[in-house]
């Protein structure tokens, strides 16, 4: 299984502290052992709409999900990771997150759609 390289952010990273995010993290690992999944998507929801600007956070959370094999949402927080790195003008983290998802669910057709979309951009990539 790859896993592809840590791509920047930018500046609005990290901003859930850091040993909180682990151990929260840690704490949902445990709660999906024993099959509270909507516990944990409930805490991850909370997360979301307490830090919404942290991609940071969306990544690790992206990755947990992978780790704990629930790749349905992880691609759904690395479309929206995306989003939020397009947002930032930050298009080669973007496509990073759309081939992630190409990754967990290949020839998934959105994330096929906006790699497509973003090759047609005029210009150098990271303008």
């Amino acid at each position: 299984e790859t896993t592809p390289s840590p791509m920047r952010e930018g500046s609005e990273d990290g901003m859930v502290p850091g040993g909180e995010l682990d151990r929260k993290l840690g704490d949902m690992a445990v709660l999906l052992r024993y099959g509270h999944d909507t516990q944990v998507q409930r805490e991850i929801d909370t997360l979301q709409a307490q830090y919404p600007r942290d991609l940071l956070m969306l990544r690790r959370i992206a990755e947990f999900w992978v780790a704990t094999g629930r790749n349905d949402p992880a691609r759904e927080l690395l479309f929206a990771l995306a989003t939020g790195l397009f947002e930032r003008r930050n298009v080669e983290g973007m496509r990073q997150a759309l081939e992630q998802v190409l990754v967990l669910d290949p020839g998934n057709e959105r994330a096929l759609r906006l790699i497509a979309l973003l090759e047609q951009r005029p210009g150098p990539s990271d303008a």
